[in-house]
């Protein structure tokens, strides 16, 4: 099992058992030896959304005695029986939704994408699913209008990328799937010989420290992101176009799911 730190998953987006988003990790709160997650979730201009502070005041919850989530005030009214009010957003803002437990995380998966790393987490209850007011049990129908171009995750896998074609194999259909994983090598060892000759020394010595090319004439793609971080803290942009003619990229790969192992389809697509 592996483990992650709270830089590694923020921003992470967090989906439920129905596939359906519930926000982005925003934070950690550790209170008397309770760890959870804090999600949030963002509201555009002129989007409506549950207004917090009526829902405390319905609900006679005291503002200095609340601790609740909005995800918790929301399910108390409905309980209750009671209408939500809302308030429509004059500016883009976050909203603390609500926490979640470890003990509530089904998968936590990385891939590594043209545009930095995308960590999703998929948790084995409803909660959006119950937060919307919707039951379980998503329809799975084959309807390329719905699928296409949705997040495919699977529960063993991981991220396998996103649904691009209907396939056929034998005795059912399938779903592809387009990895998103930058796939590719770095050259690094003529890479720092090109900064050495240029005369970018500082930066040279900070790279071969990081990873001496001697040992690691080449390196996995995986790793540019943090080449680049590397290069962006000694302010030389020059760099970063030298990086680009030694890195090479191999032809992007494809998975293919048959549609018997497709679980949910929601927000996403989840797969056993």
């Amino acid at each position: 099992m592996r483990f992650y730190s709270i830089n590694e998953l923020m921003n992470a987006d967090v989906y439920d058992s129905e596939a359906l988003f519930f926000g982005k990790v925003c934070g950690l709160a550790v209170k008397n030896g309770w760890v959870r997650l804090k999600i949030c979730v963002e509201i555009e201009t002129d989007n409506v959304y549950p207004d917090y502070e009526k829902l405390a005041k319905i609900l006679g919850i005291k503002e200095k005695e609340n601790e609740a989530s909005l995800e918790e005030l929301v399910a108390l009214a409905k309980e209750k029986g009671l209408d939500i009010p809302y308030r429509r957003a004059k500016q883009n803002i976050s909203l603390l939704k609500s926490f979640i437990e470890p003990s509530e995380i089904k998968l936590i998966s990385m891939s590594q994408t043209p545009s930095g790393k995308l960590v999703a987490i998929v948790l084995d209850t409803p909660r959006e699913a119950k937060y919307r007011g919707r039951g379980r049990g998503s329809e799975t129908v084959l309807d390329p209008d719905v699928i296409m171009d949705k997040l495919v995750i699977s529960l063993e896998k991981g991220i396998l990328g996103y649904a691009k074609e209907i396939v056929v194999g034998p005795g059912e259909p399938g779903l592809r799937c387009e990895s998103l994983e930058r796939r590719g090598e770095i050259k690094w060892l003529a890479f720092l010989r090109r900064l050495k000759e240029k005369g970018y020394s500082k930066l040279y010595e900070a790279l071969a420290e990081w990873r001496d090319p001697l040992i690691n004439r080449k390196l996995p793609l995986a790793l540019l992101d943090d080449v680049k971080r590397i290069i962006a803290k000694h302010e030389c942009s020059d760099a970063l176009n030298i990086l680009e003619e030694y890195v090479e990229e191999s032809p992007l790969t494809f998975h293919d799911v048959p549609w018997s192992s497709i679980l949910k389809i929601g927000d996403i697509i989840l797969t056993k």
